[in-house]
């Protein structure tokens, strides 16, 4: 049966039994500073984590569904005090869930105390599965008191009914202050929060360029080219970002030059330009990608990732790639460039898809540079 705790072991995987180990007294509440990005990462961590099954009484299922509720108004107007009395009631209804059980050995979550827990010590005691620091505080374990031969046959002893063992005195102390903002108590947790979304930098610099072009009206929306290719530039930017790319993106309305200067002084890998496109307000035309020339190998390559990725989610007909010598973001960019134009905003359909579809535009355009770079998606 699947429970909260086993979630939560799961984003806590990289936190092994030799490596576990927090040092309380480095995290305290003048540490860490609620604000909405916080928030937010706490609103849909627990929105993932938490399984609505029939182990929890309904009580508590309707607290913690409105403790979701109210932290999601919150951030829809979001206020400083607010955001952190919502923050610090999630957190607390967070905290209850995984600290369901009383019973000490009860590594599976299951109210009982067995064989097959002993079976997960000792596959954890074997490096076959990772114990997670929840596990480690639910069997008494501590950075200070590592798991030894003494303290395996006392537990194994326990499950099998033949001996005795009281809830340790870290378990105990993190159940009694669930109801406190003490984070040093509470440091597993925001240890893992701290890390969770940390990546290995591949050291690859992907600089975006969105559509500056504010005089491109959708067809219908009462928005054009500018807002929307900056709303997709964004969700593209988050997208490599947690896949371990460098990104810069140019600032919404920059003068192109501008933004040509700036990816040269950086040092682009790869710049994108990204627009959408139009034609006579008929035809609804698909993807577009452009380069600057065929005889450009990698380039092409680059592209065609892109434009396998894409073109299959936009509704009109695509185009295949292009080479254009006259667009001063392919001719006057030092790095390797690929112009993507995502759909046409000037029929009905087109403005419709685009306006409807930013995030899965981009991330196609994302998971395109990631193949190209062969990053795993």
């Amino acid at each position: 049966m699947k429970r909260v705790i086993k979630i939560c072991a799961a984003v806590l995987l990289s936190l092994t039994m030799l490596g576990w180990a927090v040092s309380a007294s480095e995290i305290s509440d003048s540490d860490f500073q609620v604000d909405q990005s916080e928030l937010n990462f706490l609103y849909e961590f627990c929105s993932e984590a938490f399984v609505d099954d029939n182990y929890y009484s309904q009580e508590f299922l309707s607290a913690y569904q409105q403790a979701l509720d109210n932290t999601k108004d919150v951030l829809e107007n979001y206020s400083q005090q607010q955001g952190e009395e919502a923050y610090w009631n999630l957190y607390k209804a967070f905290n209850q869930a995984c600290v369901y059980t009383d019973v000490t050995g009860d590594l599976n979550g299951d109210g009982i105390c067995d064989i097959s827990d002993c079976t997960q010590l000792q596959k954890c005691i074997a490096g076959l599965e990772p114990m997670t620091p929840m596990l480690a505080l639910k069997l008494g374990l501590s950075g200070d008191n590592p798991l030894g031969v003494d303290k395996v046959t006392k537990l194994q002893g326990f499950m099998a009914g033949t001996d005795t063992l009281e809830n340790s005195e870290a378990f105990e102390t993190l159940k009694d202050n669930v109801d406190t903002r003490d984070i040093s108590l509470n440091s597993i947790f925001y240890e893992s929060y701290l890390s969770k979304d940390e990546v290995q930098p591949n050291g690859i610099k992907i600089y975006l360029s969105p559509s500056n072009q504010d005089a491109n009206i959708y067809a219908i929306g009462n928005t054009n080219e500018m807002i929307q290719c900056n709303i997709i530039a964004e969700a593209v930017e988050e997208y490599l970002l947690e896949h371990g790319f460098n990104v810069k993106r140019a600032p919404m309305n920059q003068d192109m030059y501008v933004t040509i200067d700036e990816s040269n002084y950086w040092g682009a890998d790869l710049h994108v330009p990204i627009h959408t496109n139009a034609f006579d307000g008929s035809l609804t035309g698909g993807t577009l990608i452009m380069i600057y020339n065929f005889a450009d190998t990698e380039n092409v390559k680059a592209a065609r990732n892109i434009l396998d990725s894409l073109a299959p989610i936009t509704p009109g007909s695509d185009y295949p790639l292009k080479q254009r010598k006259d667009l001063h973001e392919l001719s006057d960019i030092e790095a390797m460039s690929v112009y993507v134009e995502c759909e046409h905003h000037d029929t009905v359909e087109g403005a419709n898809f685009i306006i409807n579809n930013t995030d899965k535009i981009a991330e196609a355009i994302a998971k395109g540079i990631c193949n190209y770079y062969g990053i795993e998606w």
